[in-house]
């Protein structure tokens, strides 16, 4: 019976820990997401990343969301801009206490923004990763999103369906406001 219930809960966060493809009946908004993965290990700030592809009627995002994960001690981290190679990238930070979600329902940490990608700079990732700085009044923080978050997230949409009438993004992507 033990060894029932530990693989139960072992498929119960395979499933939970994966990306997913879902629409909302009621916004008509589609998504594609990666798995969640952490992408920066800093002594006081763990923070995770989970690509995504969003899509709103004609409109497509492409997006890395960012979380800090709580470990009972940090307060939340707040960011301002995040940089790659001394150039900018589109970054919007979250200044409200929004949860940020883990999976198993750990809704204890919180979101510290998202990165928007154009659809070749999405592609790019999908190959190469990205390496970037988040730059806030909080910290400095170097973080490293490896491309197979990317390719999760652009496999997930190719197969639902969600790119076959090759809709591009507004240039530069913008993450939708929250």
């Amino acid at each position: 019976m033990r060894r029932f219930l530990c693989l139960c809960l072992i498929a119960l966060c395979l499933t939970a820990c994966g990306g997913e493809v879902r629409v909302s009946d009621v916004t008509g908004i589609a998504g594609a997401t990666s798995r969640q993965q952490v992408i920066s290990d800093h002594p006081h700030h763990v923070l995770i990343g989970q690509a995504m592809i969003l899509r709103r009627g004609a409109e497509l995002y492409y997006v890395v969301e960012i979380g800090q994960t709580w470990d009972g001690v940090h307060r939340r981290l707040r960011m301002d801009t995040a940089w790659h190679n001394q150039e900018p990238l589109t970054f919007r930070g979250m200044r409200r206490t929004e949860r940020f979600c883990r999976p198993l329902g750990n809704c204890l940490g919180y979101r510290v923004g998202l990165l928007g990608f154009t659809a070749a700079g999405f592609a790019e990732a999908a190959e190469t990763g990205v390496e970037a700085t988040l730059i806030g009044p909080d910290a400095v923080i170097e973080i490293h999103i490896r491309p197979g978050l990317f390719a999760e997230a652009l496999e997930r949409a190719v197969t639902s369906g969600m790119l076959s009438d090759q809709v591009t993004p507004p240039e530069p992507a913008t993450p939708p406001s929250g």
